[in-house]
């Protein structure tokens, strides 16, 4: 393979630094809890670290693409990779804002690339659960402490 995905995570946040280059990924994401559905993540970000065995430029594309909860793929994104000469290491980072949450359970992201030349294709799972969690009520009577004195 000319071309292989190093690291790849799913997180609610992520930044670069402009000067060492540095990937910090924030709030690695395994679930997600609401009262109901549907539901919005205010942002939903995918990192991948591509790594460019030969050295050469490289072109290609990559598509993004959601299981829905009836099993369909939906493409969701698409984009340009392009890896300039002699630039062995890549870093993608997709930002979602308002990715929206159907159906509670098993949630999946696809990420597919494509290229010019041989061994530069691939694709990339990610998963997470959406949990129902019971809605609190708000001002609700709190349960009195038997340990009140009354006088």
């Amino acid at each position: 393979m000319s071309v292989t995905l190093e690291f790849a995570c799913l997180s609610l946040g992520v930044a670069v630094d402009q000067q060492t280059g540095s990937l910090s990924v924030f709030d690695v994401l395994e679930e997600m809890r609401a009262p109901q559905v549907p539901f919005q993540i205010p942002t939903l970000v995918i990192s991948m670290i591509f790594l460019n065995h030969t050295g050469q430029k490289r072109e290609g594309s990559f598509d993004m693409e959601v299981l829905d909860s009836e099993g369909n793929r939906i493409k969701i994104g698409q984009g340009q990779l392009s890896f300039p000469p002699s630039r062995k290491r890549m870093k993608a980072v997709l930002r979602m804002g308002a990715f929206p949450i159907h159906h509670f359970g098993e949630q999946k992201l696809f990420v597919k690339w494509q290229g010019e030349g041989v061994g530069f294709s691939g694709e990339q799972e990610f998963g997470f659960e959406a949990i129902q969690m019971p809605q609190v009520a708000q001002g609700s009577p709190q349960a009195q402490s038997s340990d009140e004195t009354h006088h």
